[in-house]
């Protein structure tokens, strides 16, 4: 019977709108089970009805530079600086089908019916879409072969420790077609001393790109013991001193893979603990969420293990090019009377810049 259902996606056959506007309603509640998807709709960062052939948007990667001037009859330059580069991801598919006969329709009412098999068909479809969907949030859709989203993953790859004084990985990815490595875009780096970067000052350029990829066992930690119980902290305070001192951004997001939050958690009895978060666009949603030197801190299924994603809201978006997050279509098959559902989305993520985004991981 699968096969069956391909002739639905014939682009000349409309949706129907009566199934479209239910979908709008049964999709608000399942938005708070999955904390990516729900803090998506939550800030208002998922963009729907969106054009074009890919995912395009302008990444500022220069500044300008004053000049010094001994008086005012000196000469200057006057270029045609170039500040920006283009990003790109593809739009990524992602599709379900189902479907019930004639038989299961007249078997399936009045007083033999036990469960409404049909009349909870498109609510069950779109709950299983959207919790299955939401798992390739984490996905590396630079992946040979990958086929699913740019998730977290498609800009998080590091060759090693920058050198033994970093504290951080050197990123070797490529992300919206521009590579993540430091200094590939050209600029320059002075580090502190006996560190390197993210330390120190440069140019714009040397990482405009670049996430911060933290190492959570570094021998550089203060604590004796360099496993992620006892260096968590000093590793999160680092990213949130060199996240604001670099990019003038703070993070607002904390996303752990659930065995280190519960580590995490662990760390801090008899001496403080995390506090709940009172009040955020996430528990207006009903979402539960905690509080670490302001920033909420929650854990999700899928995150990787060993794994802990720090960024803002504003700086991730999921676009659909739909009206909604998914479109249904409903057809009958003219040889046996099955009524069929067709549910599909294009649809990809996309992260402003990787510069924006940092990752806790065991590197070293």
């Amino acid at each position: 019977m699968a096969t069956s259902t391909e002739h639905i996606v014939t682009p000349v056959r409309p949706s129907v709108d009566t199934l479209s506007s239910y979908l709008a309603k049964t999709t608000e509640p399942i938005f708070t089970k999955e904390v990516l998807l729900g803090g998506l709709k939550a800030h208002g960062r998922i963009m729907y009805d969106q054009e074009g052939v890919d995912l395009n948007w302008a990444a500022r990667y220069r500044r300008r530079e004053v000049q010094a001037s001994a008086g005012y009859n000196q000469g200057i330059d006057s270029p045609q600086t170039t500040t920006r580069r283009r990003a790109s991801v593809p739009w990524r598919r992602f599709r379900m089908s189902e479907s019930y006969g004639k038989f299961e329709r007249l078997a399936n009412r009045g007083k033999a019916r036990l469960f409404d098999v049909i009349g909870n068909l498109s609510a069950e479809c779109v709950e299983d879409f959207l919790v299955s969907y939401a798992k390739r949030f984490f996905d590396d859709g630079n992946a040979t072969g990958s086929e699913s989203l740019h998730g977290f993953e498609s800009m998080f790859s590091y060759s090693a420790l920058i050198n033994a004084a970093a504290k951080c990985g050197a990123p070797n990815d490529v992300y919206g077609n521009l590579y993540t490595t430091l200094g590939y875009y050209g600029g320059d780096w002075t580090a502190d001393t006996s560190d390197y970067w993210p330390t120190g000052s440069g140019s714009v350029e040397y990482g405009f790109w670049s996430p911060l990829i933290i190492d959570t066992t570094n021998t550089n930690w203060v604590a004796t013991t360099k496993t992620f119980p006892n260096t968590w902290q000093e590793a999160l305070s680092f990213a949130i001193i060199f996240m604001e001192t670099n990019q003038d951004t703070r993070f607002d997001m904390c996303l752990m893979n659930p065995t280190i939050l519960g580590q995490a958690k662990q760390s801090l009895i008899g001496t403080q603990r995390f506090e709940l978060t009172q009040s955020s666009e996430l528990t207006k949603m009903g979402f539960r969420t905690l509080s670490y030197e302001g920033i909420e801190v929650m854990s999700q299924g899928g995150v990787p293990a060993g794994t802990t994603y720090l960024f803002r809201w504003d700086n991730v978006s999921l676009h659909s090019m739909f009206k909604q997050l998914i479109d249904v279509e409903e057809d009958k098959d003219p040889n046996d009377s099955t009524t069929l559902y067709y549910f599909d989305n294009f649809s990809n993520l996309r992260f402003d810049s990787p510069a924006f985004f940092a990752k806790l991981v065991n590197i070293s």
